[in-house]
């Protein structure tokens, strides 16, 4: 039996983006927390600095300084990242 894995994806799109058709539309920006054989950018692995980063850009002053929250997690740890 294969090894189920809990995955996050993060989608960040800017203010004023509607979903408007059967697939939602293409992030802004993204990063993941997906096991390594799933294919995907592994440059693109959660970093909690560089989405906050992301979100800042995107939101700018809309964004909760306390909202935002640059701390290791478990992912960062697993894959030997420095977070």
């Amino acid at each position: 039996m294969p090894r189920l894995h809990h995955s996050t994806i993060y989608f960040l799109y800017p203010p004023g983006v509607t979903w408007d058709k059967e697939e939602p539309p293409d992030p802004a920006f993204w990063m993941h927390q997906l096991p390594a054989d799933s294919g995907a950018d592994r440059d693109l692995v959660l970093y909690p600095t560089r989405l906050a980063k992301e979100l800042l850009t995107l939101f700018g002053d809309e964004v909760e300084p306390t909202a935002i929250r640059a701390e290791p997690t478990s992912a960062c740890s697993s894959i030997g990242r420095v977070c």
